[in-house]
């Protein structure tokens, strides 16, 4: 992994971490049939 000029390596938690099971099986019905866009106002 190539470091920026001042020497800091940035690590995204967030879009490379895998989801954990017990919350993918909670989330599903969520995921299938309640979607919408997350930026809008409702």
């Amino acid at each position: 992994m190539p470091q920026s000029e001042n020497g800091i390596i940035y690590f995204d938690h967030a879009a490379t971490t895998r989801m954990r099971p017990e919350v993918l099986e909670t989330m599903l019905p969520y995921l299938q049939f309640s979607y919408g866009n997350p930026s809008s106002i409702y």
